[in-house]
């Protein structure tokens, strides 16, 4: 069986110029995954890999629900692959062949979750500078996942050993194409480009080669024509066309702005959506009008990241409607995305304490997510990890042994002979530890936190933590699960 590193071959997602993308098994974690393997030979330096090494493992610390988690970098026979999550569904090159309408709802919601992924990464320092649609997917529940994050130097090995990638250029900014220092508003243009080509069926910057889609991306402004009008103009292409300026300092300066208009227009759009899809017989407007406003309510809740509140919408849709799959399809959504921020919080909560060296605290928190999610890729790279470190502290706690051994050594040379220098160069090394006298209480009461949180006992566990907070106000992991006691309710 074919391998690459420790993850065993399956079989080929997709072939390109310069590498090719694998499903694989990773045997430690017991999960599928993809590995992304350049095949081309390239003119590289070791600062170059470096780098993407340094770039990948910060996007794997980024954990954000709309952005594909790389788990690891490495080297295989001398060309570098990078593994990351295994994501279901279809990306949005393979949306646009199918030729099917989207609506623009849907449409605005893609792009929303591609705001709110490159927002977090872009205040977690990392751009992404090679958006196109083969790298959005869209899952089989509507949610939206970002790949290729962080390993914007891996395509500058490949390009490096290639010539130009020809399959992205269209949704490369000017500043890029010019040479010019980029940031995070190229990958605003990118993404506009993407929505652009959704709605008007082609495009932004079309050319029949390579230089006639350069030449056309820095001299020629996106054509508003192929565009439709919907319940969402004019504020919806003006919102597309300011993501496309030529010039960085007319375009959205940030996804967050760009996210504050897609809501702002989803709210001032709601009066035209109730008036388009309003029952024409005033017999069916009476009973029509209630779920078409219900239906609007959650796009804005939505749109908004209100989820607890669409949800709500949700239930209250399929209260009136049992079989409104639209409804119990959104409901499903909204619930697997509180469910991944839920064991986020907690991933980053027993993260913190494995950090800390609290493995025990860290352990505690790691079964609350089992329960919560078990089959979750997160659940299995926290266990991963808790075992690692696990292995790691029980090695640093017998290398204190054998320190503590010498310490007694050196205790019986200088009683045998006083002043032995290196007897006294040993006591030197290994003064006595400090110990704050009221650690030993605020472990017990967090201790005793967790074991009601992890029994979804969350109103003694929030007594408990007040306790704790009490002793210490500045504490940081009481405060991070009392927010997420918060959240829970």
């Amino acid at each position: 069986m074919k391998t690459i590193g420790r993850y065993q071959v399956r079989g080929v997602i997709g072939r390109g110029t310069t590498g090719v993308v694998y499903e694989a098994w990773d045997p430690a974690g017991e999960a599928a995954l993809a590995v992304k393997l350049v095949t081309q030979p390239m003119r590289d330096t070791p600062a170059l890999r470096g780098r993407l090494k340094r770039d990948a493992q910060a996007a794997a610390a980024l954990g954000h629900p709309n952005l594909a988690t790389v788990l690891e970098v490495g080297d295989h026979e001398g060309q570098p692959f990078v593994a990351t999550e295994l994501v279901p569904g279809i990306d949005l090159a393979q949306a646009e062949r199918s030729r099917k309408p989207f609506p623009v709802e849907w449409t605005l919601d893609v792009w929303r979750q591609i705001a709110e992924g490159l927002a977090y990464a872009h205040r977690s320092g990392l751009v992404h500078l090679d958006l196109k649609p083969t790298d959005v997917r869209v899952t089989p529940d509507g949610e939206v996942k970002i790949l290729d994050f962080g390993i914007a130097h891996l395509k500058s090995l490949e390009r490096a050993g290639s010539g130009p990638a020809v399959g992205g250029v269209h949704y490369r900014a000017p500043e890029q194409v010019e040479g010019r220092r980029v940031d995070a508003r190229a990958d605003v243009f990118a993404a506009g480009a993407i929505v652009y080509e959704l709605v008007a069926r082609g495009k932004a910057f079309p050319g029949e080669n390579f230089m006639t889609v350069l030449l056309n991306i820095i001299r020629v402004h996106p054509a508003p024509e192929p565009l439709p009008q919907t319940a969402f103009s004019p504020g919806f292409e003006s919102i597309l066309l300011k993501s496309l300026s030529r010039d960085p300092g007319d375009r959205y300066e940030s996804f967050e702005a760009l996210h504050q208009d897609l809501v702002a227009l989803v709210r001032e759009a709601a009066p035209r959506l109730r008036a388009e899809r309003a029952e024409p017989a005033s017999g069916a407007a009476g009973t029509g009008a209630p779920r078409e406003e219900l239906y609007v309510g959650l796009t804005r809740a939505r749109a908004e990241g209100h989820l607890q509140l669409a949800l709500d919408i949700c239930q209250r849709l399929l209260e009136s409607e049992p079989e409104d799959e639209t409804a119990r399809r959104a409901a499903s959504e909204i619930e697997g995305v509180l469910q991944d921020r839920e064991v986020e919080e907690l991933v980053g909560l027993a993260l913190s304490y494995a950090a800390d060296g609290d493995m025990e605290l860290a352990a505690r928190v790691a079964e609350k997510v089992e329960q919560v999610a078990p089959w979750s890729p997160r659940y299995l790279q926290l266990q991963v990890y808790i075992d690692e470190e696990g292995a790691r502290r029980r090695a640093d706690a017998l290398a204190a042994a054998a320190r503590e051994h010498l310490e007694q050594a050196a205790q019986r040379a200088l009683t045998t002979l006083p002043g032995h220098a290196n007897a006294q160069k040993v006591l030197a090394a290994s003064p006595p530890p400090a110990r704050d006298p009221r650690r030993a209480e605020i472990e017990s009461l967090t201790t005793e936190a967790l074991d009601h949180f992890v029994g979804n006992d969350h109103e003694k566990a929030r007594a408990v933590i007040e306790r704790v907070l009490a002793l210490d106000p500045a504490n940081r992991k009481a405060r991070q699960l009392l927010r997420i006691l918060g959240t829970l309710g």
